[in-house]
């Protein structure tokens, strides 16, 4: 059944990128009308490749390539190559097949396919080729964000695959406590949405199974098992699942369904673990993946539960730690240019508070305090304002950012500031 679905998954993205050339190259794929995570498995693919090749480059070379501004044309020749690199159709078919199976294995058995694609047989990797191959998840966006801020919080060189596991678990024992509902419906909505190319609203009961026995929830796959059984079928409808685990009229699920996009989804009471800045924000495709609320304002000492005294202590320092890695990254400017650009780049921090800073680095550029260094000094190299606001949008669309993020917001505002008083 499963073979099934993938082909027909494949049949489908398959035909949005008809052309009358026997080749493509990999920017026409990427531009092109597949699903965002069959894309997102195509450019995490590409990116290793990339990063291996310059690690080659790295190792055999006599020069230092460590600078911020050389990474940032590594960059743009990622994006050269990929607009010089084709590939036949039936390496295209052989690619989409590779991405299909991997994100319907992630979307049936989230926990399992995410250790298998990182770690394989492997007993720990380098936190490098951890984060790498992290990106190619592509659902359940909640679960992948904290994973992500939770090992960079600790930069361990190696990455252990049982800490892993043992993270994902802690994740999900948290999550499914306080927001097992949402959780559950947002993997249906989804589902439907990569697997359901018919269009009948409906999931097999295999794959619904398969998803509950991944996230060890005993309960509601017995529930589900008994029914399928009772009942004799093997699909069910969004309506039909929820009514079978939640006990939900029609009008009770209509309800409850417009008061979760008003009212979002509480994940954790964690402030080291969620994004105070993104409150109340949806993502693009409108599932739960960047909805995110706090549950109550207690104490941070009271709600250090998902990683206890490991995340307690170290959670002591974040404040200072982020602003001790910026002005490092300024130093090294102050270091390598003159000191004309680092007066400029310290006098435009002076539009952000602490907390600000620490956001747009986190938000925007996963935590790298080069990158983020890097790009103040661009936009503030430009002489006028109207300039750096286009500076500033090739940056966002070099490192795909979402334009509608607040903190794209707050530093349009700084650069008016900046250049206008």
């Amino acid at each position: 059944m499963l073979k099934e679905q993938v082909f027909n998954i494949l049949e489908k993205n398959f035909s949005r990128l008809s052309s009358d050339n026997e080749i493509v190259n990999y920017k026409t794929i990427l531009e092109s009308d597949i699903h965002p995570s069959i894309k997102n498995y195509i450019r995490s693919e590409l990116k290793i490749l990339f990063s291996r090749d310059k690690a080659l480059l790295k190792k055999k070379s006599v020069f230092n390539y460590s600078s911020v501004k050389t990474d940032f044309l590594f960059h743009q020749i990622f994006d050269e190559l990929i607009k010089s690199t084709f590939i036949s159709s039936e390496e295209i078919k052989n690619l989409l097949l590779q991405a299909i199976s991997f994100n319907l294995s992630h979307l049936i058995k989230p926990n399992w396919s995410l250790k298998k694609i990182i770690f394989n047989d492997k007993k720990n990797i380098s936190s490098n080729d951890f984060f790498y191959l992290i990106d190619y998840a592509f659902f359940f966006h909640y679960q992948k964000n904290i994973v992500i801020k939770y090992f960079k919080k600790f930069d361990y060189d190696l990455i252990d695959s049982e800490k892993f596991e043992e993270t994902l678990k802690k994740i999900d024992s948290k999550l499914f406590q306080e927001n097992k509902r949402e959780i559950l419906v947002d993997f249906f909505n989804i589902a439907l949405d990569f697997i359901d190319t018919a269009k009948t609203n409906c999931l097999q009961t295999d794959i619904i199974l398969s998803y509950l026995s991944d996230k060890g929830l005993t309960e509601d796959y017995d529930i589900i098992k008994q029914y399928v059984d009772k009942n004799k079928i093997d699909k069910l409808s969004k309506t039909e699942f929820e009514q079978i685990l939640f006990n939900t009229s029609n009008s009770t699920l209509q309800n409850k369904t417009n008061q979760r996009n008003k009212l979002d989804l509480i994940i954790t009471q964690d402030e080291d673990l969620i994004d105070y800045n993104q409150l109340n924000e949806t993502s693009d495709d409108g599932n739960l993946n960047s909805k995110i609320i706090l549950g109550n304002n207690s104490s941070k000492s009271e709600n250090l539960t998902l990683f206890d005294e490991e995340l307690e202590n170290e959670s002591l320092n974040e404040e200072s730690e982020s602003t001790k890695e910026i002005k490092s990254e300024l130093k090294s400017l102050k270091d390598e240019t003159d000191n004309k650009n680092y007066n400029l780049a310290s006098d435009f921090l002076k539009y952000f508070s602490e907390k600000e800073i620490q956001r747009i680095q986190e938000n925007i550029f996963n935590s790298d305090s080069e990158d983020f260094v890097f790009m103040i000094e661009k936009i503030i190299s430009a002489s006028s304002y109207e300039d750096s606001i286009q500076i500033l949008n090739e940056i966002v669309q070099l490192y795909q950012i979402d334009y509608n993020y607040k903190e794209i917001n707050l530093l349009k505002s700084a650069l008016q500031k900046f250049y206008k008083g």
